[in-house]
This record gives C-alpha cells, structure tokens and sequence, in this order.
C-alpha cells in the first residue's frame, strides 16, 4: 500500500503504466471469453488514455469460416429429415383411426396443421454457428496472445526500472 502510494506520488510514475495495466486486462479478458467486459476497459482506456494507441477491436476477430462470417448455418430438419412434413399423420394433419385405435381427429403432433412442427414445415433450421456464438467472427486467439505478451514484456520493464 505504502509503496503504491509513494510511488504514484513521485515523479517516476507515468500513466502509461495504467494504460498498459488496463489493456493487458481487457486482452486477458478476451481470452477468457469475457468480451463484453474486456469492450467496457477498452471504452474506459480510449476515454481516460485518449493520446495511447487502442486496442483495435475488430482487428483482434476474424470471420468465422464455419458458418461464412453469417452466424448461423443451415441444416434439413432431423425431426421430418427435409420433408418438412410431419412424420405422425404423414403430413395431412388427421389421425388414422387404425394408427390410434380411436376416431379419426387432427394430428396432436402438429396440431392438424401437417407440418413438422420442429421447422414448421420449413425444411430447414437456421442455428447459431456453435464455432463463432452467433457473431460471425472468431476471436484470433494466437495474436491476442501475442499482443497481451507485449503488454506484459512492458510493465515487467517498467517493473524492473522502477526497481532500480
């Protein structure tokens, strides 16, 4: 505590040292999957260390290639394999009574609509891309790495100066 203290009294203390120590932060928290807090530091280093370089975000991503940078993929339905039909009442929304052993009625599957009712008779299901989450963009795990190492290479001189 002290030692904080008197450093940032003294005329060795240079901002450039809470820059670092908060983009270091923001790119460690990239890696650990917590962009929208590691987006908060970064909006907190542009406002507070505007003359520092930023961290440019989008730089940091790439297009997923999954799911062609779109954030969804496509798939026929499991459910009606691509019929789009429902499988219980063959897509005509009655019952057999022979198949139910009761009197002829709407589909309670598809409510006598006659459609799948997992892709409402679509044929295909659009899903958030599991690569990307739904954003269409990877985070490039390798050049944040890269860029926190800096940050760190900084701080550890920083560290080593002050030292002295």
């Amino acid at each position: 505590g002290h030692q904080a203290v008197t450093f940032y009294r003294s005329k060795r203390y240079h901002r450039k040292v809470d820059d670092a120590l908060l983009t270091a932060s923001a790119l460690q928290c990239f890696l650990d999957g917590k962009s929208l807090k590691a987006k908060r530091i970064c909006g907190d280093i542009k406002r507070d260390y505007p003359d520092y370089p930023q961290i440019d975000i989008e730089a940091l991503y790439e297009p997923c290639t999954e799911c062609d940078a779109v954030g969804s993929t496509i798939f026929d339905c499991s459910t009606c394999k691509g019929s789009g039909s429902c499988r219980k009442c063959d897509g005509d929304g009655e019952l057999d009574p022979e198949f139910e052993h009761a009197e002829p009625g709407h589909c309670t599957t598809c409510r006598g609509t006659g459609h799948c009712p997992r892709c409402d008779g679509k044929k295909k299901l659009k899903l958030k891309c599991g690569e990307c989450k739904g954003l269409g963009k990877k985070l490039q795990y390798d050049q944040v790495k890269a860029l926190l190492a800096i940050e760190v290479k900084h701080l550890n001189q920083f560290h080593a100066d002050f030292g002295q």
